[in-house]
């Protein structure tokens, strides 16, 4: 599977193209597998981006195999048949490449401040496997972080009271991390 080498490695040189020489501070904001894109920028590249807002983050494929609504995605993602007539018990090979090509296994190098965006319902990336794990992760490591839970909404964010918030959020987390 190349999805955490190629997309992010595609992103990160688009980035760095439309910034090179206009914007010395880059920022990332992105949710689900946009999230799982942004926590491996930063962990690959933890110089270059200033700060990261993640929605409701995909961090760990190989926790996420048992507790999504989309149990076929893991799979699909990685490369991996998937049979939805017999869905598979995760092999040990499985298991091993979810997690070796999810960003979690370079927590230890993200360097700028996170915060995380997370709706508590969200079935599709349930936050206690994903996101707040990897609020975890990160504070043990004494990385600045956050989190803005939203009690009443799922994967979308999308009720009026949690979006702008969200939005608001992020505005004075960039605001604030890049001393604006």
């Amino acid at each position: 599977a190349v999805v955490s080498t190629q997309s992010t490695g595609d992103v990160h040189y688009a980035v760095q193209q439309t910034a090179e020489g206009l914007f010395p501070n880059v920022v990332l904001m992105g949710g689900s597998h946009g999230g799982f894109i942004i926590a491996h920028l930063i962990g690959k590249y933890p110089d270059f981006y200033k700060a990261a807002v993640i929605r409701n983050p995909i961090i760990n494929h190989s926790t996420e195999v048992g507790v999504t609504d989309a149990p076929d995605w893991p799979y699909w993602i990685m490369g991996l048949p998937y049979d939805a007539y017999l869905p598979p018990v995760p092999s040990e090979d499985a298991y091993t490449i979810m997690l070796e090509k999810s960003p979690i296994v370079l927590v230890d190098q993200v360097r700028c401040p996170v915060l995380l965006l997370i709706g508590a319902t969200d079935v599709c990336v349930p936050p206690q496997s994903q996101g707040l794990t990897y609020l975890r992760y990160l504070k043990s490591r004494g990385i600045t972080c956050d989190v803005r839970l939203y009690p009443n909404d799922g994967h979308a964010l999308s009720g009026v009271a949690s979006s702008a918030d969200s939005f608001t959020q992020t505005h004075l987390w960039y605001k604030k991390h890049l001393e604006l």
